[in-house]
């Protein structure tokens, strides 16, 4: 129970700051009207009339704003949990491919490569010491021999691309830095492809 609560909670602080605002202004309008002002005898009927205007007003968004939260934003906030598993995993699996194409180019002329960060001087560099017309056996995952370094990084290329049009898919789910970032690497591989 406690934990549905925190979660109801948590979803009610990720509506919108503007709807926010105006349904708990309607509602702190409707509970004082109600409560107090209603009790007090009218000192203008204008000022009376005007104050049952915006009482009808603050009924009005406060019920658009339960309406929009049941009907639009709990379904969205629960596709966005859904999604997340998702996409974390498929993220995952994009940095495992990019760390597996490097590690299974680099290994043959560096050992540690598994267990260093590398600058892009020390990727420059190791790159140069490749022949692409070798033939090539992967190491990572299940062990596949190429004819040459080109089908193994069409291959690496194709398995990524396509868990970044899967990721991409998710729609609204995706923030902005990540859509930047995967784009990114979209053309990386692809001047990759074309050199």
């Amino acid at each position: 129970m406690r934990f549905k609560l925190k979660i109801f909670w948590s979803r009610l602080y990720s509506v919108k700051k503007e709807i926010g605002i105006t349904a708990t202004s309607a509602f702190i309008s409707i509970l004082l009207i109600e409560l107090c002002l209603n009790k007090i005898p009218p000192y203008n009927i204008w000022i009376y009339d005007l104050g049952q205007v915006y009482l009808r007003l603050s009924y009005s968004f406060f019920s658009a704003f339960i309406f929009y939260f049941l009907g639009v934003h709990l379904p969205k906030e629960r596709r966005k949990a859904k999604a997340f598993i998702i996409l974390n995993n498929k993220t995952k699996f994009i940095r495992l491919h990019i760390n597996s194409l490097l590690v299974s180019m680099f290994t043959q002329f560096d050992k540690d490569v598994r267990t260093k960060r590398l600058s892009n001087v020390e990727i420059q560099n190791l790159c140069k010491k490749i022949n692409p017309r070798n033939s090539f056996t992967t190491t990572s995952g299940a062990i596949v021999t190429f004819d040459n370094y080109y089908l193994f990084i069409n291959f690496m290329n194709k398995k990524i691309k396509t868990l970044i049009s899967d990721v991409i898919s998710l729609g609204d789910v995706v923030d902005n830095d990540l859509l930047q970032n995967l784009s990114y690497i979209d053309d990386i591989l692809t001047k990759l492809l074309e050199v």
